[in-house]
């Protein structure tokens, strides 16, 4: 799906003939916009499904749009009230301003769609660093199976472009 001025800047490839995690477009404005996901990530209470937007025009960029989407069988009540980035090395990305796509139940699962917006510069050091978790609320998420990839996609594709500016 084409977005609205924008064209496709550059195909990322993910190896092994899959589909990449990133695209990159550059806008009629002559700005990129960067978008990486799902990155997926799983707890004790559900799993958490990540996207984030970065919009890098002519100044530099300062926010990460990230939307997640919560899954959860035991959750039904569920509000988002810290969202917190974390790895080995630093606690990083914090957000606490949340907007609501959606809330469906299917069946017995549980299904919320949320946005915020994070500060670039500690995106992208989280990014960088090893051992990503997400702390939403007092749940604690860690990497799926295919997380190492996705990262390290996120990592040439993404951060090297912006670490350039």
């Amino acid at each position: 799906m084409a977005l609205a001025g924008c064209s496709r800047a550059t195909t990322s490839a993910s190896g092994g003939g899959t589909p990449s995690l990133v695209k990159a477009f550059r806008k009629s404005d002559g700005s990129t916009m960067f978008f990486a996901g799902p990155m997926n990530y799983s707890g004790q209470e559900g799993d958490l499904a990540l996207d984030f937007t970065i919009n890098a025009s002519g100044s530099a960029p300062n926010t990460v749009v990230c939307n997640f989407t919560f899954t959860s069988g035991q959750n039904s009540n569920f509000k988002p009230s810290s969202f917190i980035l974390k790895s080995a090395d630093v606690q990083s990305a914090a957000a606490s301003e949340f907007e609501l796509f959606f809330a469906e139940k299917n069946k017995k699962v549980y299904n919320y769609r949320y946005s915020c917006s994070l500060v670039l510069s500690d995106w992208l050091t989280w990014m960088r660093a090893d051992g990503h978790e997400i702390k939403l609320n007092e749940m604690l998420f860690a990497g799926g199976k295919k997380h190492k990839r996705h990262l390290q996609e996120v990592r040439d594709y993404v951060v090297f472009p912006l670490s350039q500016r």
